[in-house]
């Protein structure tokens, strides 16, 4: 122990009289293990730690179903189930000990008026928190005489946050009412702090899904036959995920069909409830952000493969300290522990900083995955600061490595013979080969940054059919549901008059539907089809006015005119290419007749014209059979659809149109008046992350091969410092010296872009999924 302080000691002096030396190396190090840092805060929310607050969590499974449909390949599975599904499993099924469902959150008015903040609500069973094993902060949670309420009034438990943030933690809270979206609440619990389920996205509230569902989702919400139910178990004693799997296969199977034409087959997945481990195929953020581990791990190298190069031209520099402590007999060992504990020292200096960094770079970069997320913690945890301070020795130890024994072997004679510094060919080869890596690992940085930067410029450029970028809606909700359809268009059509008074508004539409904002599918046929056959088409109501506002790209043909909607006409459709290549294939579609639903005895529609392929709501959908049926005026408007002039960017309309419709009716609860494109965000947030990081981290890498290149020239210049005065004294010009320094440096730069390229070529595969029409 006297020894290790001594050292110690010794270290300190060491370090606080090359300040420069110091500075450098913990700037490395900050640099490699902050990245990594940074992104491990990330990583370990989305791939490693269980839910907080919940007991147990190794044995609390997520149930998933995959689909395979007639005569397609089966899909992904995917997390969330029908009611039906959750009730027969539910009564039926023996694996299971305890079973429970819930809804995600979704966004509710916080009482009323178009102003009034959104919070998240959760619509769970009244099961839901005894199968999690959480326990209440604050009161209680649901009981199960809580599934039959009904009336005026509700139980709601509220989050921790929420309680902080609405009611200032007052304990008052419990027995507090309050109002979202129609339906009032009375508060009995508080969630523990921390608590957001199973879901990353913490919900504000949560309230029984039994007695709210006939209001929140149906009437017949039990046979509601939409995939939305999110369900976890918990496995009967010796009953592993398998069997349990194979047997909610079976019961899921034994569903009767509605309808056998289109008969699916469910298998069931058992899996983690970490979204992220599976089964369910996980989000392009989640990949994005896996795919972000190896890049920063790729930093942290650079850092290493830096600091190396600092330690081994340090160690250079004190040959002749090191040879006479090694004659006065320290031992070889002794010297290579101060060595280690200089390193060591650099490290923490290094890992302070990295976490100080981290704290503001993680928030960011959390924030830029999940913008809607509410994160339980701060970005810096305990376990990101014992990741951090792991790495930070684990790269002082590798670094250390071959410094110390290269000079702790050195010749002692010839060392204490000479004073200055001796570079030898072996110590040449490894800094440069060092600095070589650093090269090679930024140019696969910068090629990755490239290709999501290529990527992304193509998914904002990508033809969704529409004129996206040019598009803004308004929704308006009323207090009260039962208002009458007459009284509902009168006010859309004020509406209409008022946002086309706006300056900047080109032409707007009534509608209640429009690729983005929802669709109807619906099997049709066609004379000439096979009447075993009926696909299904996405179907859309237009008006001739929406044609010009929404902007369909019309490819043969022509538009729908209010003529054609005449009464006694066949009514007008619109079919995209995609649907006319399907149902006439190398045929002229115009004039053709199509009937929707599956009896041959249903009117024709006639197809006046072919528009461009539309999307529903991604922009990585594959082209799907889809028509637009002209109709005089939408049964239910929902929508205003707003066209802007083309220099006019869509956003900076937004608080004129919503100072024109704020006054429309007295009961107006709610208004909404956003860019069409903000539906888009979550299929540009993969693109934008992998941009910005992979972008991050190839600068920090350069960075890095920066300072490794200055170093080792700066140091080779003060080797030849004698030949360089003997060449000059000899004639050499100014210029020929400066020369060799530049090719020495630039060999070394031009073996490390090779290295790079190949390294990219291998690692195009990893990215090439998460990309959008370029290539790896």
């Amino acid at each position: 122990m006297e020894a290790l302080l001594q050292d110690t000691r010794y270290a300190f002096r060491f370090l606080r009289r090359s300040p420069g030396f110091t500075a450098v190396a913990v700037l490395s190090l900050a640099l490699g293990i902050g990245a990594n840092a940074t992104v491990f805060s990330v990583a370990d929310k989305l791939l490693f730690s269980a839910p907080a607050q919940v007991a147990n969590a190794s044995g609390l499974y997520r149930v998933s179903v995959q689909r395979t449909y007639p005569d397609l390949a089966p899909r992904p599975f995917f997390g969330v189930v029908k009611f039906s599904e959750y009730f027969a499993l539910k009564e039926q099924a023996k694996s299971f000990d305890v079973i429970t469902v819930y809804l995600p959150p979704e966004r509710q008015r916080l009482g009323r008026g178009p102003d009034v903040p959104r919070i998240k609500e959760s619509p769970v069973s009244v099961n839901f928190f005894d199968v999690l094993g959480a326990k209440p902060y604050r009161g209680r949670f649901f009981l199960a005489d809580d599934a039959k309420s009904s009336g005026s009034l509700y139980p709601a438990v509220i989050s921790y946050s929420f309680w902080q943030r609405q009611y200032s933690g007052a304990d008052s809270a419990i027995g507090a009412k309050f109002e979202a979206t129609g339906l009032s609440f009375v508060i009995v619990g508080i969630a523990p702090p921390g608590f957001s389920g199973t879901e990353l996205d913490a919900a504000d509230t949560w309230v029984p899904l039994e007695a709210t569902a006939p209001q929140r989702i149906d009437q017949n919400w039990k046979a509601w036959d939409g995939m939305a139910a999110r369900m976890l178990v918990r496995l009967a004693h010796g009953v592993s995920s398998t069997r349990a799997a194979t047997e909610a296969t079976t019961l899921l199977r034994r569903i009767p069909e509605e309808n056998p034409a289109m008969a699916v087959q469910e298998t069931v997945g058992i899996g983690s409830i970490v979204d992220a481990r599976g089964p369910s195929e996980q989000t392009d953020a989640v990949k994005v952000s896996t795919k972000l581990v190896v890049a920063s791990a790729l930093v942290l190298l650079a850092a290493c493969a830096n600091l190396a190069n600092l330690l081994l031209v340090r160690a250079l520099t004190r040959r002749r300290e090191i040879a006479l402590r090694l004659a006065v007999g320290v031992t070889r060992r002794r010297l290579m522990m101060q060595m280690l504990i200089e390193s060591v020292m650099i490290a923490l200096a290094g890992v302070c900083a990295a976490l100080i960094v981290s704290q503001w770079s993680g928030s960011s970069l959390r924030t830029l995955i999940f913008p809607d997320m509410q994160w339980a913690s701060n970005a810096i945890g305990w376990r990101v600061f014992a990741f951090a301070s792991f790495i930070g020795v684990l790269t002082a130890v590798i670094s250390t490595i071959a410094p110390a024994v290269r000079m702790t072997r050195a010749d002692v004679a010839s060392a204490l013979r000479s004073a200055a510094p001796q570079l030898t060919q072996s110590t040449g080869r490894l800094r440069q080969g060092l600095l070589a890596l650093q090269v090679a690992l930024s140019v696969v940085l910068v090629i990755g940054a490239e290709t999501f930067s290529k990527s992304l410029e193509n998914a904002y450029q990508f033809d969704m059919g529409i004129d996206v970028e040019r598009l803004l809606t308004a929704r308006i909700s009323l207090d009260s549901d039962t208002v009458s359809s007459g009284s509902r268009n009168s006010m859309y059509d004020e509406a209409l008059r008022r946002v086309l008074s706006v300056p900047g508004v080109q032409a707007a539409a009534l509608t209640a539907q429009i690729p983005l904002l929802g669709n109807t599918i619906m099997p049709i046929n066609t004379p000439e089809g096979d009447p075993r056959k009926r696909p299904g088409a996405v179907i859309w109501q237009v008006t001739p006015e929406l044609q010009k506002t929404a902007g369909f790209r019309l490819t043969r043909g022509r538009f729908i005119t209010a003529a054609d909607l005449r009464p006694g006409l066949p009514v007008p459709v619109l079919i995209t290419v995609e649907g006319a290549r399907t149902l006439w294939p190398n045929t002229d579609p115009i004039g053709r007749c199509v009937r929707l639903g599956l009896a041959d005895t249903t009117p024709c529609l006639r197809v006046v014209g072919v528009v461009q392929n539309l999307r529903q709501r991604s922009i990585r959908e594959q082209a799907a059979l889809a028509m637009l049926v002209g109709t005089p005026a939408p049964k239910r408007i929902s929508y205003v659809v707003i066209r802007t002039h083309e220099n006019i960017e869509p956003s900076s309309l937004v608080p004129a149109i919503r100072q024109q419709l704020l006054d429309l009716r007295a009961d107006v609860s709610a208004l909404e008046v956003r860019p069409l494109t903000r539906m888009l965000d979550s299929d540009y947030r993969p693109l934008r992350l992998g941009t910005v990081t992979f972008s991050t981290f190839a600068v920090l890498t350069i960075i890095l091969a920066t300072i490794g290149l200055y170093g080792i020239l700066s140091f080779n210049v003060t080797q030849r410092i004698n030949e360089f005065g003997i060449r000059s004294a000899l004639g050499a010009q100014a210029r020929d010296l400066v020369a060799s320094v530049v090719r020495e440096g630039m060999i070394v730069v031009a073996t490390g872009v090779v290295l790079g390229m190949v390294l990219s070529w291998y690692a195009s595969t990893a990215i090439a999924t998460l990309l959008f029409q370029s290539s790896a």
